[in-house]
Parts: C-alpha cells; structure tokens; sequence
C-alpha cells in the first residue's frame, strides 16, 4: 500500500497534538513518591506528632544560626549513621513551655549522615523542636529524644498548636492504660444489642466505648469520657486526640479474661465488636522514630 508524503505529515501532527493534550492528564494520573525532608524524615503522621508532643513540655519555633562540632569526649555512645552537634538557634516562638527562654538557645542534636557521611545543612533552616527547660539555664533546651526535631512547615505547625490546645484542655483525654471490663447485652430482637468496654486511664478518668447493633441499621459506636454514658454520642475523629489515644491505646484484640458473659454467645458477640472498633481506628502510625 502506498501512503502520500502528505497523509505522513497529518498523521504525525495528529500524534503530536495527542501528546500535547494527553500528557498533563498522564502525568496527573501518575502517583508522585512523597519525598523526604532534609533530615530523611518523612512527613509526621498525626499520632506520631501527637506522640512527641506528649512526651514534650517544650516545644518550640527556632532557626538555626550556627552548628558547632564536639569534642569525641561528648560524643561517646552515638551510633555510626549519626553525628552530635551543638546548634545554637534563634528563637521565633516558644509555642508550648514551662518556663521562658533566651531569645538565643542552644541544643544538642544527633544529626543524621547521609550515604558519604555527611550531615545535612542546618545552618539558617528553621525547624521546630520538641525538648524540656534546663534548670537555671534559660538559654539551653533539652530534647526530648537525640533527634526530635523537625523541619518547619507551616501546616505541622497548624496541626500541632491543635494538638496542645487539646492535650491542655480540662476535659482531654488520658493515656488508656488498659481495658477494665467488657459486656455485651443482647436486644429483644435476634441480633440486636449493645456491648459495651470499660478502659482504665492513667489518672482514673471514666472512658468507655459503646458498640450498638440494630436490625437493618449499620453498626454504630461512641465513646463516652465522663460518669454518664451516652449512647448517641458520634464516634471519635480519627485524627483527634481521643482518636490518637485509642487507637495507640487499646490493645490489639479483647482478652476473654475481660469480658464478662453468662453464654458463649454474649461473649463472641463482645469479642467480635471490639474488633469492629479496632478495624475502625486503624493502626497507631507512629512513622517517625524521633531518637
């Protein structure tokens, strides 16, 4: 079959336009890796910055103005991919503390080193950090851990004056140090019910989760934080800090030891709810290893 010079042209324009329209779409479509920061951290999740912050009665907006090296005599114990250093910061905003602090700080930091061994470049960056007052010492921070530190970003920064605001509030709730008790009581309609899980906190606050099943209703569940359970309460954000102390809480299945049941029945039934709670939440995602 012959083919004109001129059909050629047209029919190579017309890939070309194709290319031109269809190559957005093709690159909208294509998933791009979340890169990571300058400290090879990735973005925190909420329940590992929830985490830190809990662990921090500091917490602080610096930049950094100048990284000196130490001595091998103050470096004793540090692993090999990683190298202590002293920074010295200017303070932008002291965002959760106990005590004030200088307008300059200075804090050691276990910088992470990269293939060829060298650290990454701190100098005039800005990060937030997560640390303790020093006694009589208002221009030196404590970390909380070697490397609980964090590059700055505006929504981090968002995300976590949310967190304090809820971890100071009067009503916030406590650390689940384990379940108490389970029961599940069955409705006058076969497999209707309620179970409901009694958890113990770390400073005696009433928690309890309430699992309510009805006949051609989807299965609904809440949480009550005070003396008088309601049962028509919504069921928690995820990324709360009831949600973070669930999830990172509550153990991964229910003993039989906590459940109390007359019947087999009962006491499948209150297994299988805690379950659907447990799927519910998710995983505690704790993806940053601060230390």
């Amino acid at each position: 079959m012959i083919i004109s010079f001129k059909t050629l042209i047209i029919n190579s324009l017309t890939m070309v336009f194709s290319l031109i329209i269809y190559a957005p779409m093709l690159a909208a479509q294509t998933p791009v890796p979340q890169s990571k920061n300058i400290l090879g951290q990735a973005r925190p999740s909420y329940d590992a910055l929830t985490n830190i912050t809990l662990e921090s009665p500091l917490v602080a907006d610096i930049i950094v103005t100048k990284v000196k090296k130490l001595p091998e005599t103050q470096t004793i114990g540090v692993p090999a991919n990683r190298k202590r250093i002293l920074i010295i910061a200017e303070l932008q905003s002291l965002i959760r503390a106990q005590k004030g602090l200088n307008s300059e700080i200075k804090f050691l930091f276990d910088a992470p080193l990269d293939s060829r061994g060298k650290m990454p470049k701190l100098k005039k960056q800005r990060f937030l950090v997560f640390g303790s007052n020093v006694n009589n010492r208002p221009d030196f921070i404590k970390l909380t851990h070697t490397a609980s530190m964090l590059p700055y970003s505006q929504d981090d920064n968002n995300v976590l004056r949310n967190i304090i605001r809820s971890i100071i509030a009067s009503d916030a709730p406590q650390k689940i140090v384990s379940i108490s008790s389970a029961f599940h009581s069955p409705g006058t309609i076969i497999g209707e019910g309620e179970t409901q899980i009694f958890l113990n906190t770390e400073f005696g606050q009433p928690i309890a989760i309430s699992v309510v099943s009805k006949r051609g209703e989807s299965q609904r569940w809440s949480v009550s934080t005070s003396e008088v359970i309601d049962i028509n309460a919504s069921e928690p954000t995820r990324n709360s800090l009831l949600g973070h102390r669930l999830a990172c809480g509550l153990p991964n299945s229910l003993s039989n030891e906590n459940i109390e049941a007359s019947n087999a029945q009962d006491r499948r039934k209150a297994a299988a709810d805690y379950d659907y709670v447990r799927k519910a939440l998710g995983n505690c995602n704790l993806n940053i290893n601060w230390k």
